[in-house]
This record gives C-alpha cells, sequence and structure tokens, in this order.
C-alpha cells in the first residue's frame, strides 16, 4: 500500500480510510497546482481532480449547507482558492486569499 493508506476523509455522514477505500486517484504529485470540485446532487456524491472524477459514493442524508470546510497536510501544502456554489451556480462564499 502507497501513500492512498494514509489518506482519510469525512464526507457528510461517510467517514473514508485509505486504508479501506479506494483512494489513489489522489496519490498526486503534490508540487503542482490542481482543482478538486465536490459535487453533491439528488444523494449522489462526487469528487473531481484536475476534472476527472476520482470517487463516487452516495449520502444517505440531506448534507444542507457546508458549515466547515477543511483541509491538512502531512507536509507543506498551498490552497490558492475556494469557491463554494449552489447548484444554480450561486456564489455563496469566495476567498482568493490575497489582501
Amino acid at each position: 500500500m502507497g501513500c492512498e493508506g494514509k489518506l482519510f476523509a469525512r464526507l457528510s455522514e461517510n467517514y473514508f480510510f485509505g486504508t479501506t477505500t479506494d483512494l489513489k486517484p489522489f496519490c498526486i504529485d503534490m508540487s503542482r497546482w490542481h482543482t478538486l470540485k465536490v459535487d453533491v446532487n439528488n444523494n449522489a456524491l462526487e469528487v473531481y481532480l484536475d476534472d476527472t472524477l476520482a470517487f463516487a459514493n452516495t449520502v444517505k442524508e440531506n448534507i444542507g449547507s457546508i458549515v466547515k470546510l477543511g483541509l491538512s497536510f502531512r507536509e507543506s501544502g498551498l490552497v490558492d482558492y475556494v469557491v463554494l456554489k449552489k447548484q444554480d451556480n450561486t456564489i455563496v462564499f469566495r476567498d482568493d486569499f490575497t489582501r
């Protein structure tokens, strides 16, 4: 098992561990910029990495509004921007971390 054994994600009521879930698509060269997109529509959860479907699952309950977004890195990591949108593409949060 490679780096995926160290990965973990929590989405809604679901916990995903790299030791029991195939998270290999997330073992990427972190020295390059990447785009991560999470889409939940009709309880279907899809996670895209650089516009390629990397993970899919079903959420049992409506997750409602996002109240927390957290990213952590084992080593150095950077986030360039964060955009949260409703299903109609209305932006509800945006931060590009510039002052």
